[in-house]
């Protein structure tokens, strides 16, 4: 499996984004082969819709119960991914200059979601371990 390169999300602390790349790496194989191929599919699309990726997530691992927090941290995951297959093909391409602007703002949207995530996920941790110390 290729070594995946995390953007650099906006207003992410480096703690953040490294027990990030834990939880991905920490995924059992099977759930990783699962990210990529959605991400490949997601990729495709002219617009990313995340509640559409979130619902697909929640549809997959239902019989897993998954809390909200690790669907947002897959959800997280699923979205850097689609991002580095989006830069690994080149960019995102489209024929049309209106296609290249329309890709060009869903990848900004795309970034800002995953960093939006990664601090939200940041903060709950925060407040755990904050309330365990009482």
């Amino acid at each position: 499996m290729p070594q995946t390169t995390f953007l650099a999300a906006p207003f992410v602390s480096p703690q953040s984004l490294q027990r990030f790349a834990t939880f991905r790496g920490s995924l059992p194989p099977s759930i990783q082969i699962w990210i990529e191929h959605q991400a490949r599919i997601e990729a495709q699309q002219p617009v990313h819709n995340v509640a559409f990726m979130r619902a697909t997530i929640r549809q997959r691992f239902a019989t897993s119960r998954l809390g909200n927090a690790t669907i947002d941290a897959l959800l997280a995951v699923l979205i850097q991914q689609v991002l580095q297959s989006a830069n690994n093909e080149g960019g995102l391409s489209q024929t049309s200059q209106l296609g290249v602007r329309t890709q060009l703002s869903n990848y900004n949207q795309m970034e800002q979601i995953l960093s939006n995530l990664l601090k939200s996920l940041d903060d709950t941790q925060s407040s755990v371990i904050q309330n365990m110390k009482g």
